[in-house]
C-alpha cells in the first residue's frame, strides 16, 4: 500500500494495467476514492509509534539483520542497506542506537518562540528529524496487521498511500454510503488517535499527487497534472501562478531550467505515449502563454532523447500555431524571438562547462 516516492505511482499503474482485471470497457465503471489522514504529527500516540518501530526492527532481526549500513559517500547513498558492511565504505549503526536516538527525540521535543522555550506534550515532534519517517512506519505496521480492512472489499480494489494521502481504485460503481463504509474501515485501520477524512469520490478519472489518472479500455493511464489545465484560456479569472513571465528580472538559465524541468516531469508522470502528448500540450499552453520561446521547448524535448522526440516536436509546433491564432500575431512573434531577459550568470555557466 505504501508508495516510497511520488515517482513510484506510474510504475504501479503500469503493473496494474498489465492485468486484464484493470481494463475498463466502460470507463464509468471505475470509481476512485481519495481519503486523507488528518494531523498525523500532532495526534499520534508516542507509545503506539514506538511499538510499531519495535515491530519493524524485530522482524528485521529475525532475518539476521542487527544494524543499518550507511554509505560514507553521499553519491553512493542508494547502496544503503539493512545489515553489516565493511567499515571502510559504510557506517554501521546498530538497531539499539536507532532506538535510543528515537527515544531521545520523542522525550525532548523542545522548541523556541521568541525568547521562551516550550515542551510539546502531545504527538510527534513538529519539525523533528524522524517524525515523518515514524508516521510512515506507524501507518505501514497498522496496514500490515489489519490487511482485511483494506484488501477485501466487495469489489476488486487497489489501495495506495503516500504519506497521509490514500488513493483507492475500485472496479465498479459504488454509492456514497459504501464509500463512507470504506472510510470507516480506514478509520478503524489507523486507530482512534487519527482522523480519516473522505476528500473525493469520482468516476473515470481523478487527480492524485501530481498525476492525472484516467481509466481506459487498455488499463490505467496517467500524465502530469497541470494545475492550470482548465484555466489556460481565461475560463476562470484566477489562475495559479506557477512560473515567472519572461519579462521578470531573472537570469536566462533560470527560465531554461523551468522549461527543461517541466518537460522532464511530463515524461516521468506519463504511463503511455498518449499521456505524454497530453502533458506536452498542456505544458506548451502554459509556457507559450507566458511567452517562453518555442525553441526552448523544442530543445528540451530533443535533449530528453525520447524515441518519438520528432513527433512530439511536431505536436509542439501545432500547439504553437493554434495558440498563435488565439493570442494574436504580436504575441505569436514573441514566441519565435525570445524577449530580452537578464543574461547574468550565463557567462559563469559557460566557463564552468568549458573547464569541465
Amino acid at each position: 500500500m505504501e508508495l516510497q516516492h511520488v515517482k513510484d505511482l506510474p510504475k504501479r499503474l503500469r503493473l496494474m494495467s498489465a492485468h486484464s482485471k484493470w481494463h475498463f470497457e466502460d470507463p464509468n465503471n471505475c470509481t476512485i476514492l481519495k481519503t486523507d489522514i488528518k494531523n498525523q504529527f500532532t495526534n499520534l500516540n508516542k507509545n503506539e509509534v514506538l511499538d510499531a518501530l519495535h515491530f519493524i526492527l524485530n522482524r528485521a532481526t529475525t532475518i539476521m539483520r542487527k544494524s543499518f549500513a550507511i554509505r560514507r559517500r553521499e553519491k553512493e547513498k542508494r547502496s544503503d542497506k539493512a545489515g553489516t558492511a565493511r567499515t571502510r565504505d559504510y557506517w554501521n549503526i546498530p538497531f539499539s542506537a536507532v532506538l535510543r536516538y528515537t527515544m531521545f527525540e520523542l522525550e525532548t521535543p523542545y522548541f523556541k518562540i521568541g525568547d521562551r522555550f516550550y515542551l510539546q506534550t502531545n504527538g510527534l515532534p513538529m519539525g523533528g528529524f524522524l517524525s515523518a519517517a515514524l508516521a510512515v512506519i506507524f501507518s505501514m505496521v497498522r496496514e500490515k496487521k489489519n490487511q482485511s480492512l483494506w484488501r477485501h472489499l466487495c469489489f476488486p480494489s487497489k489501495s495506495l498511500r503516500f504519506r497521509d494521502d490514500v488513493f483507492t481504485l475500485i472496479k465498479g460503481q459504488i454509492t456514497p454510503e459504501y464509500a463512507e463504509s470504506i472510510r470507516a474501515n480506514l478509520q478503524q485501520l489507523y486507530g482512534p488517535s487519527l482522523e480519516v477524512e473522505l476528500k473525493e469520490l469520482t468516476q473515470h478519472h481523478a487527480c492524485f499527487l501530481e498525476y492525472w489518472i484516467m481509466a481506459t479500455p487498455d488499463g490505467l493511464t496517467s500524465w502530469h497534472y497541470n494545475k492550470n489545465h482548465d484555466l489556460l484560456f481565461g475560463s476562470t479569472p484566477k489562475a495559479i501562478v506557477r512560473y515567472p513571465d519572461t519579462s521578470a528580472d531573472l537570469p536566462l538559465i533560470h527560465f531554461k531550467a523551468i522549461v527543461h524541468g517541466l518537460i522532464h516531469k511530463t515524461f516521468k508522470c506519463a504511463t503511455t505515449f498518449p499521456g505524454i502528448v497530453i502533458g506536452i500540450i498542456q505544458a506548451c499552453q502554459e509556457l507559450l502563454k507566458k511567452r517562453y520561446p518555442i525553441k526552448w521547448i523544442l530543445h528540451a524535448i530533443h535533449r530528453s532523447k525520447h524515441p518519438h522526440a520528432d513527433l512530439l516536436a511536431l505536436v509542439v509546433r501545432i500547439t504553437y500555431h493554434a495558440l498563435g491564432e488565439v493570442f494574436g500575431a504580436n504575441q505569436k512573434n514573441q514566441l519565435i524571438n525570445p524577449p530580452a531577459v537578464s543574461t547574468k550568470f550565463s557567462i559563469k555557466e559557460t566557463n564552468f562547462r568549458h573547464q569541465k
